[in-house]
């Protein structure tokens, strides 16, 4: 009895180290599974931050690189014809207006245009404002997007002013009032508010 019991206790100790190396293993063994799981979910909420959405394709067509604004500039504007009056002869007002507009000059610069309409000229620019007042009278900060390079694309406004030359006295040079939309900042909030600008010098008749 006593050797039998010597037996199973030198069988103990010689099973001791195995019981230790299938514990060690299994605690590798998990181990490993977390840290293969903890570097999966990182490169899952990596590649979900890369695919969020830049500002641009968050508000598309309102940000413009200089290139691509030169582009937009040189789109014709078609004009629609209107209904003639049988009261108002085109001689009538055609050499009114023929002697007051000014003779030609040189050609705008290319973020300026001139129109005429009647005796009234429009000057026509695309400015990119940094501020400006909304319709609800609160100065917003006008976004700009930044690429990862650093190229800034902006935002344009087409805005135009009114001239009258001397001696136009059949109507009066106005400018009409025109609103756009606009995307604005305030720290890491973005909107997009209306904004009142001028639009074109229309002829109203005195």
């Amino acid at each position: 009895m006593e050797q039998m019991n010597v037996e199973e206790k030198k069988m103990n100790a010689a099973n001791r180290p195995l019981f230790i190396g299938f514990l060690l293993v299994v605690l590798l063994l998990l181990v490993s599974v977390a840290l293969t799981s903890l570097l999966v979910h990182r490169s899952q909420t990596s590649q979900v931050r890369t695919k969020e959405p830049t500002l641009r394709e968050r508000f598309p067509g309102y940000f413009r690189y200089p290139a691509e604004q030169e582009a937009f500039e040189k789109l014709g504007r078609p004009s629609t014809p209107m209904t003639s009056f049988p009261n108002v002869t085109r001689s009538t007002v055609s050499q009114q207006c023929s002697a007051l507009l000014p003779s030609p000059t040189a050609a705008n610069t290319q973020s300026e245009e001139s129109l005429h309409h009647a005796c009234c000229i429009t000057t026509t620019t695309f400015p990119s404002p940094d501020y400006l007042e909304d319709v609800l009278g609160v100065n917003r900060t006008i976004a700009v997007f930044r690429d990862q390079i650093g190229f800034e694309a902006k935002q344009f406004i087409r805005k135009e002013s009114c001239t009258q030359p001397n001696g136009c006295d059949f109507c009066n040079c106005s400018t009409t009032t025109t609103y756009v939309t606009l995307v604005w900042q305030s720290g890491l909030e973005y909107g997009v508010s209306w904004f009142a600008v001028d639009g074109c010098c229309k002829c109203f008749n005195v």
